[in-house]
């Protein structure tokens, strides 16, 4: 079942009041377990202090109306737990859960809004930049929320946050594991302690160390994303994916798409020099030649003299549909838009070309592919396209 932020939040509520039940409580710790973003607002819900100040934003919510509207929308909320509550609390909370909903609301569909504004969303925005930072100690930190400055972090960790990037910089400190995680819809650039430069596509990871120490560079990856590794002869730099997938250079830059939902995961070299390592096997790269790693037959073939501008135009900000099929294309708007696909009857065979902005807004995007002959039906509320035949 796919929980509305409204019944999320009224799950929440009776949780507060001690009043859910065994069935309910599996429910909404699914719920929280499914995201760290759901995680996070779980948690803030339980300090008063920070349902206060998410008020504050609100003073202009009419208690009685909003307990009125919330009401409405929790019919089946126990009535001897809101006995327990004396009118002044009642309207409390009831503004709290409301302006608890417009948050839910906010981090599932990956979007920001600057005010609550009661009316339905007519636009489906494109991805924005963010990403959750998990501390090895398990703190996690939303990087949105982190004004520019310098940041403190574990053992003596320092990094930098400006225009909405975060840095690392080198130290001799003990060194912990660092993630930076981006759901769908979200997007981050950031810079390792030794200069390595790094863009996350949507739902993609990376792990690292706080400091690089030892003869090699090492991290981790998930998903899709773009490097720009500072030069060390002397300190190879090693990017292990999942399955076994190593990348390793000295000095290059080259993108790595290994999404769990594709048949193909491909290293795209766009400058220096990369190995490829799978299963004991190592190939060669050079600028402008892919390798391709069939995930199920765990075989890897190299296509020489490709596009590389294709292959990173996630980066530059674009939608590069050049012979892609209908499959691949929805599968990068779902992650984009973070919304779902469904196809109804056979998948079309269309071939496409071109380039489209990435900022433009999910029905630009449907109107575009329509136009190449695809039968889309965008459910808003569900956050759905249906493909038709």
């Amino acid at each position: 079942m796919e929980h509305l932020p409204d019944y999320i939040a009224h799950l929440i509520w009776l949780d507060l009041q001690d009043e859910l039940t065994s069935e309910q409580r599996q429910e909404l710790d699914k719920w929280i377990d499914q995201s760290p973003y759901h995680s996070i607002i779980a948690e803030r819900t339980k300090n008063q202090a920070n349902l206060s100040k998410d008020l504050a934003i609100y003073q202009k919510f009419n208690t009685e109306i909003a307990w009125e509207k919330f009401d409405s929308r929790t019919v089946s909320a126990p009535k001897a737990a809101i006995k327990k509550l004396n009118p002044q609390l009642i309207g409390w909370v009831a503004a709290c859960l409301l302006l608890l909903s417009t948050c839910l609301t906010i981090y599932l569909n990956n979007t920001q809004v600057t005010k609550y504004v009661e009316k339905p969303i007519t636009k489906i925005t494109p991805a924005t930049k963010g990403a959750l930072l998990t501390l090895s100690d398990g703190k996690k930190i939303l990087l949105d929320t982190v004004k520019d400055g310098l940041i403190k972090l574990e053992n003596g960790a320092v990094a930098e946050v400006a225009n909405g990037q975060l840095s690392y910089r080198q130290s001799d400190n003990l060194n912990v594991t660092n993630t930076i995680t981006t759901n769908s819809g979200r997007h981050y650039q950031m810079t390792l302690a030794d200069g390595t430069k790094v863009w996350l596509n949507a739902n993609s990871s990376i792990s690292f160390p706080s400091a690089f120490q030892g003869n090699t560079r090492n991290v981790m990856i998930q998903g899709e994303v773009y490097f720009e590794v500072m030069k060390n002869k002397n300190k190879p730099f090693i990017v292990t994916a999942p399955n076994g997938l190593k990348i390793e250079v000295t000095g290059t830059k080259f993108n790595l798409n290994t999404y769990a939902n594709e048949n193909t995961w491909k290293t795209t070299l766009i400058e220096g020099h990369v190995n490829v390592h799978l299963d004991g096997r190592s190939l060669a790269l050079i600028p402008g030649a892919q390798a391709r790693v069939d995930r199920t037959k765990r075989n890897v073939t190299i296509i020489r003299n490709i596009d590389p501008e294709q292959a990173i135009a996630w980066k530059n900000g674009l939608f590069n549909f050049e012979g892609a099929t209908l499959p691949e294309i929805m599968r990068q708007i779902e992650r984009w838009y973070a919304i779902k696909v469904d196809y109804k009857g056979p998948v079309q065979r269309i071939d496409f070309f071109g380039e489209i902005s990435r900022n433009e807004s999910l029905d630009d995007i449907i109107r575009a592919l329509q136009e190449s002959g695809v039968k889309l039906k965008l459910n808003r509320e569900r956050r759905l396209i249906t493909v038709e035949q």
